[in-house]
């Protein structure tokens, strides 16, 4: 299912970067005589197209961080004992490094790191939670 979601983003990110261009007609030329004038396409620079390649891979990345942010945040959802504090707890990730904010008990803290660790895609997780004291109201 992760596979499919990835797919699903990655595929729609590189469609929406794919630029079409606007349908045209062809036109008969009204006389005959007059030769078709045809220009070469232009060739890309290396520059653009570096510059291209690095703009997609960026945005590629960036797509790809936000599900698996989702991803996490449903998988957290998941787990009964994290729903109530879920909404205290912050979820980023950066180029796969998933950075976990908000307050949590210490067992609240260590679900939660699993749960982030357990994702593909994750190279590592930054813990930035806070201790909370347990049956504790949070604070909003």
């Amino acid at each position: 299912m992760q596979r499919i979601l990835l797919m699903s983003v990655l595929v729609g990110v590189v469609a929406c970067q794919a630029e079409e261009p606007a349908a045209t007609a062809a036109k008969k030329p009204t006389d005959e005589t007059v030769p078709a004038r045809t220009m070469p396409a232009p060739t890309p620079s290396t520059k653009t197209t570096t510059t291209t390649t690095t703009t997609m891979d960026a945005r590629a990345q960036a797509a790809l961080d936000m599900s698996l942010a989702m991803l996490m945040k449903d998988q957290m959802l998941l787990h009964e004992n994290l729903r109530p504090v879920m909404s205290n707890i912050n979820v980023n990730v950066k180029d796969g490094v998933a950075t976990l904010g908000g307050r949590a008990t210490e067992a609240e803290q260590t679900m939660l790191v699993d749960v982030a660790k357990s994702i593909r895609g994750i190279t590592r997780v930054d813990n930035r939670l806070e201790g909370a004291t347990p049956g504790a109201m949070p604070n909003n």
